[in-house]
């Protein structure tokens, strides 16, 4: 266990958005269930299943009013087919049933019959139908959606089929929420299901919330407030019991807003040892005569008769006088008018800064994994992809782990306030990550603010096991109250980057090169390349190359020099090496080595090949001398031995996500532009198609020029695919297979694969045989004849591409091809002596 050597308490500063929901005032009554028969239809059903976890978007200003919902207006709002909506721009996945407790950060949610719907038609039984309208006129308009017969859990059955109708109606003015509930029913044969479904409100976040339960043992229409966030109202189809039963036709659920509304979203703008600033949403309407709030150690909330400590006319405030390094709790609530007060708003949290130090070591051991950080370290983490945690490695090893790939969102951590940040220290620590990807080291100038970001230097991080230090001096210049931080920026690559060992030190005399990178790779010489530390050695680099992943000593002497930041090397072909770099500072001052980049060179080009993978690991992995392009969670291939067309093994490729890659690439053929061809036998789980084709990078998946797409039907292995490739590609081109983006995510195999010379047209394809047949009349219409088959066993036509379009057992003189299209055609005759002779014949 590596020791911690520094302890400081958390400086990290989060918020809670709005717990409005909770104050609105419920009812229940029995009234009666008005249909609507106007406004928009939005789904008919048409299937015994349709609908089946599917979304509506109503855009802004469909509903005619604006609806205030937990303290904001809307006019628009998202319907889920599992019998619920939700507000604002970010849409629940389609699949999602529990829209009360989920984590999915919309903005709200009204769930009138929350869980694992679907919508069917059966003649005469059952006819689901998805509407709304807006009924009455300004201002005591009601807006309503509703779920026509709906199956109350997904099923498909025709002959025991149940349906519930239901409404989820919005007031204006009022701003008063009703669910009204109907003909939940038996429609066709007999059923015993008994289920449970979500229903209630939930506001920006699922600690807001305001739902209804009840047990197995107790009337569905005799529910309860619910006491936790995934609560539920239980039912029953099962006629020999009374309870839960079902909702009685007319049940009326009302839920009221209060008259004025909490503050929400509390979040920390500044801190210092002894003070920090928050601020708050504005809730709607705004408060009259602003707003008081109530601060805590404790977590336990204020109630109506607690005296604030403080009052603000803004929506912010000040705290001063407080402990060191300590989390506070702190509720803020609306003061309305003279009289009325909203309740205190969820609770939100800030926290002082602990003291700075001059030094720190930390490995992240002794914490618990999750996604927090140390104490007195912090984050800026937004959005529902950006995650940073400590993880474990093995045994009770920990580091810190960030992954994020949707631009715009956030993703940093900050270490501890540090009085050394412009005294000439530096950053080490140990990097990896799962794919290559870019890491920014720099600093915050506001510990709040993730646009106050300063980049110091961005690390190239390719390799994926921990190796060497990674060392970022920081300039003198760096402003004496910034924060230390390292972000990880947006990538499509959906790299996940971890980090270890971190150390904030005096920064060395002479200190080593860093980020190596090397590109220019050939059979005989690649070039390395590295960026300079920020004090530039006056000497120079030197550098060490080696087929063995040992890092040389420091009394090694090293193969090079450089006065630049590259060198270019010369190599073997076909061979993994490993580079180091370090600075000549002077004639004996030298600063440690670099971590090592790695490569291999490139194969030597063959003129032909044939690979059946039989000799290779099942493994994510292609043969020695290919390479493969693979970015992004749902792309992948790999080496299996799932049914392989002969052996062992096939090769396998898939990619169901747009903007994601799977590119095989063959080694380096010195006949890709003399009139070869690819051939080899593939099948698909599903209708796939392939593309075949070359890159002239194998790096980068832009240079894919597309030879010919082949459209895969067969699930099992057939005839072969041939692909002949035009006298037009680039020598040093690459052949490459590439599996675009098929939202019906087949599985592609393939095998035995052949590069050869493809037969010349309208000659034998043995030597020496003299080609004495000939066809007629060429271009034919629908019979072409031949003229002598005396010598020939069998027949077959393939398109030009080589497919087989038909074959003949039998030889005959009168070739019947009226079913063929027009175009070129290649008439194969396979010859008693085992020679064959290929005619060329083209079709009106």
């Amino acid at each position: 266990m590596k020791k911690l050597l520094l302890y400081f308490l958390s400086v990290l500063a989060s918020c809670m958005a709005s717990a409005q929901v909770a104050s609105y005032a419920f009812a229940q009554s029995s009234g009666t269930y008005v249909p609507i028969t106007g406004g928009t239809v939005l789904a008919t059903a048409t299937n015994v299943s349709d609908f089946d976890s599917q979304n509506w978007t109503l855009p802004t200003g469909t509903i005619p009013f604006g609806f205030n919902f937990n303290g904001a207006f809307y006019t628009g709002l998202n319907i889920n087919s599992n019998g619920y909506i939700t507000f604002g721009s970010t849409i629940p996945p389609t699949y999602i049933t529990t829209p009360i407790n989920s984590a999915t950060n919309y903005s709200g949610a009204i769930s009138a019959f929350g869980g694992d719907l679907n919508a069917s038609y059966v003649a005469g039984v059952i006819g689901s139908e998805l509407r709304y309208e807006t009924l009455g006129t300004a201002p005591n308009r009601t807006f309503v959606v509703q779920f026509k017969e709906w199956r109350p859990f997904s099923n498909a059955s025709i002959t025991a089929v149940a349906k519930i109708s239901f409404q989820i109606r919005l007031e204006e003015t009022t701003n008063k929420i009703t669910m009204v509930y109907n003909d939940c029913s038996i429609a066709a044969g007999s059923l015993t299901n008994s289920a449970s479904r979500q229903i209630g409100l939930r506001g920006a976040n699922a600690n807001d919330f305001n739902n209804r339960m009840n047990a197995t043992t107790v009337s569905f229409n005799s529910s309860t407030a619910g006491t936790t966030n995934g609560a539920a109202q239980s039912f029953s189809f099962n006629t020999a019991t009374a309870t839960p039963g079902l909702p009685a036709n007319g049940l009326t659920y009302t839920w009221t807003p209060p008259s004025c509304f909490a503050p929400s979203d509390i979040s920390q703008t500044a801190a210092s040892t002894s003070t920090a600033s928050v601020n708050w949403r504005v809730p709607v309407p705004t408060p009259g005569n602003g707003y008081e709030y109530y601060y805590s150690i404790a977590a336990t909330p204020p109630t109506s008769a607690t005296a604030p400590m403080g009052a603000s006319t803004a929506s912010n405030a000040s705290f001063s006088g407080l402990a060191t390094g300590t989390t506070y709790n702190v509720w803020v609530r609306s003061l309305c008018d003279a009289t009325n007060t909203s309740a205190w708003s969820a609770a939100g949290t800030f926290t002082t800064l602990c003291n700075s130090v001059a030094t720190l070591t930390e490995n992240f051991d002794t914490y618990t994994t999750g996604n927090i950080v140390p104490p007195c370290w912090s984050k800026i983490v937004t959005g529902n992809n950006a995650v940073q945690a400590i993880a474990l490695v093995s045994g009770t090893n920990k580091n810190i782990t960030q992954y994020n790939n949707i631009a715009g969102e956030v993703n940093i951590v900050l270490l501890p306030p540090l009085n050394t940040v412009n005294a000439g220290y530096q950053l080490k620590f140990k990097v990896r990550a799962n794919y290559a990807t870019v890491l920014d080291v720099g600093y915050l100038t506001n510990a709040f603010d993730a646009g106050s970001f300063v980049t110091v230097q961005s690390l190239n991080v390719t390799n994926t096991a921990y190796g060497n230090n990674t060392n970022v001096p920081f300039p003198t210049t760096v402003p004496a109250d910034a924060r230390v931080a390292v972000r990880m920026p947006a990538q499509a690559t959906a790299a996940t980057v971890y980090w270890d060992d971190v150390s904030w030190e005096q920064a060395a005399v002479c200190i080593e090169p860093n980020s190596l990178t090397v590109s220019n790779i050939t059979q005989t010489a690649a070039t390395v390349s590295w960026n300079a530390p920020v004090t530039v050695p006056a000497n120079g680099y030197e550098y060490y190359y080696s087929t063995s992943n040992t890092t040389p000593a420091s009394t090694t002497a090293p193969l090079g020099t450089s006065t630049g930041t590259s060198v270019t090397l010369g190599l073997s072909s076909s061979t993994t090496y490993y580079v180091w770099v370090r600075s000549a500072c002077s004639g004996s001052v030298k600063s440690d080595w670099s971590p090592a980049a790695t490569f291999t060179t490139l194969c030597d080009a063959v003129a032909t090949l044939y690979e059946n993978f039989d000799s290779y690991a099942i493994a994510a992995i292609v043969p020695s001398c290919w390479d493969r392009l693979v970015l992004g969670n749902a792309a992948n291939q790999a080496i299996n031995s799932l049914t392989p067309a002969s052996g062992t093994r096939n090769l396998y490729q898939v990619n169901s996500v747009s903007g994601q890659t799977s590119i095989v690439i063959l080694p380096p053929l010195s006949t890709i532009n003399s009139g070869y061809r690819l051939r080899f036998k593939v099948r698909a789980s599903l209708p796939a198609i392939l593309n075949v084709g070359y890159m002239t990078n194998p790096a980068d998946e832009s240079t894919f020029v597309n030879v010919q797409t082949l459209n895969i039907s067969n699930t099992t292995y057939g005839s072969e695919s041939l692909v002949p490739f035009p006298a037009s590609v680039p020598a040093n081109a690459r052949v490459a297979v590439r599996m675009p983006v098929q939202t019906n995510s087949p599985s592609v195999y393939w095998d035995d694969v052949y590069w050869e010379s493809a037969p010349s047209l309208g000659t034998s394809e043995t030597e020496g045989h003299k080609n004495t047949i000939a066809s007629y009349p060429n271009p034919f219409s629908d019979v072409l004849y031949i003229s002598d088959v005396k010598n020939v066993r069998s027949m077959a036509v393939t398109d030009i591409t080589g497919k087989m379009v038909k074959t003949f057992d039998t030889p005959s003189t009168a070739l019947h091809l009226d079913e063929l299209p027009s175009g070129m055609y290649l008439v194969v005759l396979y010859m008693n002596d085992g020679t064959k002779q290929t005619i060329k014949a083209i079709k009106k």
